[in-house]
């Protein structure tokens, strides 16, 4: 499991962070910005800049498995054959 400190950071900050382990700035700014455009996260429109650590552990591990989804999309369009693909492998989400 990732440890890094959550205190004070931005849930985009938060995933940013979460995904500089295994990709570049541009593939992570790529990938938030199609999380952020998607249908099913219009909820958090204006939360991505709220504080992450006002949130419980099981929203945090619901948006890695958003991220995840939306990175394997990235993946599969831009580059199927990434050597991090497997780090960010979990079930489909439809």
């Amino acid at each position: 499991m990732l440890i890094y400190l959550e205190e004070g950071m931005t849930i985009t900050e938060f995933l940013t962070e979460y995904a500089s382990i295994a990709l570049f700035a541009e593939e992570i700014n790529t990938i938030l910005d199609n999380m952020k455009k998607d249908e099913r996260s219009k909820a958090l429109k204006s939360g991505w800049d709220s504080d992450i650590s006002e949130y419980p552990d099981s929203f945090k591990n619901v948006l890695r498995v958003i991220f995840n989804y939306h990175t394997i999309e990235y993946m599969d369009k831009n580059c199927p054959e990434h050597w991090a693909r497997e780090f960010f492998s979990s079930a489909p989400l439809k």
